[in-house]
């Protein structure tokens, strides 16, 4: 947070050498390298981090998100449907899985997905209702994504 990213690698390199059991220094090696704009280094950490600790949400999520960048758009599914597994309420793996359905033109798998961030989100999500309103028009179901639309305006 501080800017001293040498350093912060530095000890994110011992805690993932001394402390084998624990995925947080993979885990935050793996988020520099994502919000560093190299999605490829940061599934690598992920991957090791993963292998430390599978059942855990952030990793996977976080491996979602850079398979979604490198386009990998199977396994970012797959990843995203895990993610939702281990946390059924994790609103944020709801959308990109609507989303990446969507983008394979699988609208009819997006919209349970969507339905679930609206329900998760009580409705109040602008993002969420976009997302369902997009998908309902996908579908032809034009009544349902005019009224979600209009959901949106009431926000």
């Amino acid at each position: 947070l501080r800017g001293e990213d040498e350093l912060a690698t530095k000890h994110w390199l011992a805690v993932a050498e001394h402390d084998p059991d624990d995925q947080y220094g993979l885990s935050m090696l793996g988020w520099r390298d994502y919000t560093q704009g190299r999605p490829a280094e940061a599934l690598a950490a992920f991957e090791r981090a993963e292998a430390i600790e599978p059942y855990f949400a952030k990793i996977n999520y976080h491996m979602a998100l850079a398979l979604v960048k490198l386009e990998r758009w199977p396994e970012a599914i797959e990843r995203l449907r895990r993610l939702l597994v281990i946390d059924p309420n994790h609103v944020e793996g709801c959308l990109p899985l609507c989303q990446a359905l969507r983008i394979n033109h699988r609208p009819e798998e997006a919209l349970p997905q969507a339905r679930r961030a609206v329900e998760l989100t009580r409705g109040e999500s602008l993002d969420a209702l976009a997302a369902l309103a997009g998908t309902y028009a996908e579908l032809g179901q034009f009544k349902e994504a005019e009224s979600t639309a209009g959901k949106m305006l009431n926000i």
